[in-house]
C-alpha cells in the first residue's frame, strides 16, 4: 500500500509557515511524510515504542494493506500488550 502520514505537529508547522514548500503551499502534500513506518495490529507495544524515536505517529496496517488505526505517543500510555489493544481506531484518513 502507498501510505503517507501528516501528524498534528506536521500540520502545526505547516500553518506556522515553517515547512512550507513553495510549489505545495496550500496542500497536505507539502507537509506529509511519504516514507513511513507502519505496524501490524499483532505487533507488541514495546516493538512499536522503539519507532517513536523517529516519528510522532505510527499507522496500523492490516495484512491487506488497509489502515485500521493509528498509534500516537499518547496511546503508548494505555494498558495493553499489542498494538490492537492500544491503537486509536478507526483511522481517519485523507
Amino acid at each position: 500500500a502507498n501510505w503517507s502520514l501528516a501528524s498534528y505537529e506536521d500540520v502545526g508547522e505547516y500553518y506556522a509557515g515553517q515547512v512550507l514548500k513553495e510549489q505545495d503551499a496550500n496542500s497536505v502534500s507539502g507537509v506529509m511524510t511519504t516514507n513511513i513506518l507502519s505496524a501490524d495490529p499483532t505487533a507488541s507495544v514495546e516493538d512499536v515504542r522503539k519507532l517513536f524515536d523517529h516519528v510522532s505517529g505510527v499507522p496500523v496496517v492490516d495484512s491487506e494493506g488497509v489502515c485500521v488505526g493509528i498509534v500516537s505517543k499518547k496511546d503508548l500510555n494505555k494498558k495493553g500488550s499489542t498494538v490492537a489493544q492500544i491503537m486509536s481506531a478507526p483511522a481517519r484518513t485523507i
